[in-house]
């Protein structure tokens, strides 16, 4: 009995598909494509329209979810709640160097938030830096 040997393409080959299935993947979700047409519209002119379909179809099911665990794990900025600041100048000192030195002192309060997976922010308290 004879069996079919598997011939096998080249390691580069499923590299460079990688790649191009990864690019694929970064174009989708910060593109902000959410239709058929838009998502058909990154791939290029030469995929089969057979794989465009199938993969068209793969991301679009799976968007909500990519899209809030990106959310989840997005860091904003921090929030000004206060800030508080003087300057000080040294009136008096053994060394004349040192006499009329300007200090500045600054007292910010920031409210740090956190994205909730449905895209809502959360407060989690304040501090000072």
């Amino acid at each position: 009995m004879h069996r079919p040997r598997c011939v096998c393409p080249p390691a580069s080959v499923f590299c460079q598909l990688l790649r191009s299935l990864s690019q694929l993947l970064h174009s989708f979700l910060f593109t902000g494509a959410d239709t058929k047409e838009a998502v058909a519209a990154l791939f290029p002119s030469d995929v089969h329209s057979g794989l465009r379909s199938l993969l068209t179809k793969l991301l679009l099911s799976n968007l909500p979810e990519w899209r809030d665990s990106l959310l989840a794990s997005a860091v904003g900025p921090a929030k000004l709640v206060a800030c508080d600041w003087r300057a000080d100048v040294k009136a008096s000192s053994n060394h004349a160097a040192a006499m009329a030195v300007p200090t500045v002192l600054v007292d910010i309060k920031v409210a740090t938030t956190h994205m909730h997976a449905s895209g809502g922010r959360m407060e989690q308290g304040t501090q000072r830096e």
